[in-house]
């Protein structure tokens, strides 16, 4: 990772809301798209988005934490925030542990690279408007999702 991409990394996972877990290209990485809350607002007062690649992934774990967590109406998703995370080296890779408080779940991820870009909160808005109300699902909608929606 290079030192600007650790230096983000290290704010972004201070206090990280996931909006998007992306695996369409997961024979090159595996992509988070977080929202980074430590950093200031834009004029819209909405956060800055990140995208967090994991390059050459060789191995990824999770852990649920949210099973048994009680919301107020079955249209509410939990929440997915990230707030602590360690990183270590062996072996030529990187070994990454993302950590939230229940219900988010805890990720795992060995990888050989890490990089950090901003994405585009409009891009996001213009596939869902609705990606950053309390107890949305993440921003990207399911296949059977944008095939009803594209049908209507």
């Amino acid at each position: 990772m290079d030192r600007e991409s650790k230096r983000l990394f290290e704010i972004i996972f201070q206090e990280a809301h996931v909006i998007d877990f992306d695996f369409s290209k997961w024979d090159k990485f595996v992509r988070l798209v977080v929202v980074g809350q430590l950093f200031p607002s834009d004029n819209e007062g909405r956060f800055p988005l990140f995208n967090i690649d994991f390059v050459e992934v060789s191995e990824i774990g999770w852990k649920s934490n949210h099973l048994g967590i009680q919301l107020d109406s079955p249209k509410h998703h939990c929440q997915w925030t990230i707030f602590e995370f360690s990183i270590s080296q062996k072996s030529g890779f990187m070994k990454i542990e993302l950590l939230g408080v229940s219900p988010s779940p805890e990720i795992f991820i060995t990888c050989k690279k890490v990089n950090v870009s901003e994405a585009n909160n409009h891009q996001v808005d213009i596939i869902n408007p609705k990606w950053n109300s309390p107890y949305s699902p993440l921003a990207r909608s399911s296949i059977e999702e944008i095939f009803h929606n594209r049908r209507n």
